[in-house]
């Protein structure tokens, strides 16, 4: 049985409600529509189809998130089934080591790194054994290219406010900068879908397929994208305004809203091309099935 909802007229809420009156998420919504009670994980619907479609629904903004709308019907029928899920995880798993991962890493510049992941077989129990050592290693070089360019530009930061302003307002200002480059490439980077692609391969019991989805470097790459154009934001910021600030604490926080503004500007290409990838996924695997071979 199943309740009908004008899915024109329904505006999708972040987060989980206490009731349907106070707003509905993608999966209360599906709750609702199979007339089953309030809740965000009914179970008419695979858990790791309900987790991915959470984590999407909490991170997208308002506008993305009604795009979700589409799905409801789908997963009202997406019921539980453990070897379907199975095939879910690696899907998601793979996603992220051969899609989103590539894209962040050439977004921070580590193309060769890119393309190898791309180059990969697809992601599977009986792939992954081979490709493991890559994946570290690839993570690894993710992680020294982050380290370097933050710290790169955080020098830049201190040098452009300590000539202006002096040492004391410079280390304020690569503080605020740094925790700023780090919200925002985080930001990007979980709206782009990696956490929650990761949790999908873990919930489905792939554990090490999620650590093998890390490895490959989203996370770093997020982090080394968000830093690679740390002293571009940093000029772009400018120093003039900072002039005004009366207080180091006043400073920290301009800096840290221009900066944190900046870096979502810089990454937003590259967010939103994995985003689109990440409905494409969702999409495929609402309508998984079963290998006759598997």
């Amino acid at each position: 049985m199943t309740h009908h909802i004008d899915l024109d007229s329904l505006v999708l809420d972040r987060g989980k409600h206490r009731s349907r009156k106070d707003g509905m998420c993608v999966m209360e919504a599906v709750a609702f529509m199979a007339d089953l009670p309030h809740s965000d994980i009914p179970e008419c619907t695979s858990p790791i189809l309900r987790a991915f479609a959470t984590r999407l629904n909490d991170n997208l903004d308002d506008d993305r998130r009604q795009e979700l709308k589409r799905f409801i019907p789908r997963l009202v029928r997406a019921g539980q089934d453990a070897e379907l899920d199975k095939v879910r995880s690696w899907m998601a798993a793979d996603w992220l080591v051969r899609t989103a991962a590539p894209a962040w890493l050439r977004r921070a510049g580590l193309t060769e790194q890119a393309e190898l992941l791309e180059s990969m077989q697809q992601l599977s129990a009986e792939t992954y054994p081979s490709i493991r050592s890559p994946l570290a290693a690839i993570r690894e070089q993710a992680y020294a290219h982050r380290t370097k360019m933050y710290e790169s530009a955080r020098a830049k930061f201190r040098e452009i406010f300590r000539e202006r302003f002096g040492a004391a307002w410079a280390a304020e200002a690569a503080w605020a900068a740094g925790a700023a480059w780090a919200a925002g490439a985080a930001e990007a980077a979980g709206a782009a879908g990696a956490a929650w692609a990761a949790w999908a391969a873990e919930a489905a019991g792939a554990a090490w397929a999620a650590g093998a989805a890390w490895a490959a470097g989203a996370a770093e790459a997020a982090w080394a994208a968000g830093a690679a154009w740390a002293a571009e934001a940093a000029w772009a910021a400018g120093a003039a305004w900072a002039a005004e600030a009366s207080s180091l604490a006043e400073l920290r926080d301009r800096v840290y809203e221009v900066v944190k503004a900046k870096t979502r500007e810089l990454l937003k290409p590259t967010s939103d091309e994995v985003l689109e990838s990440a409905f494409d996924l969702f999409d495929k695997m609402i309508d998984a099935k079963v290998s006759v071979d598997a």
